[in-house]
């Protein structure tokens, strides 16, 4: 091999190198087919006499990676970080939270996920079908 086709090897070598790399997470295994759009019904199920829990709402959730957070709003300032198992068991608990201790549990069976979101003084239940 000639000493400039070496050299040319080399720089590319070294080229490739010094280029930033991309490097993109992966996603959990058996999340693919859980992973898209859920729409459907917030609903009060406990504490609606509280006047704080606020009123039921059509939603939507989106589910990336097994997992999407759900927002409740008012005077808690409660996030939700739920995860969807391949095995569709649903578990989750808040995180950025004034109210301490919110936590979801539930079960996707086919394109039908229902979640129970309990916290203080509240209780949601979402009943929701993939888009």
């Amino acid at each position: 091999m000639s000493y400039s086709r070496t050299l040319f090897r080399l720089g590319l070598a070294l080229a490739s190198l010094a280029t930033p790399m991309t490097v993109f997470a992966a996603p959990r295994a058996g999340t693919e087919q859980i992973d898209g759009s859920y729409i459907g019904m917030s609903v009060v199920t406990a504490g609606a006499e509280t006047g704080r829990c606020g009123k039921d709402f059509q939603m939507t959730a989106k589910v990336a990676d097994g997992e999407f957070l759900y927002i409740w709003g008012g005077a808690s300032n409660t996030i939700v970080s739920v995860k969807i198992a391949p095995n569709g068991e649903v578990s989750g608990e808040s995180f950025f939270t004034t109210t301490p201790g919110a936590k979801a549990s539930g079960h996707l069976a086919g394109r039908e996920l229902e979640v129970d979101l309990m916290g203080k003084p509240c209780v949601r239940h979402l009943s929701l079908r993939k888009a």
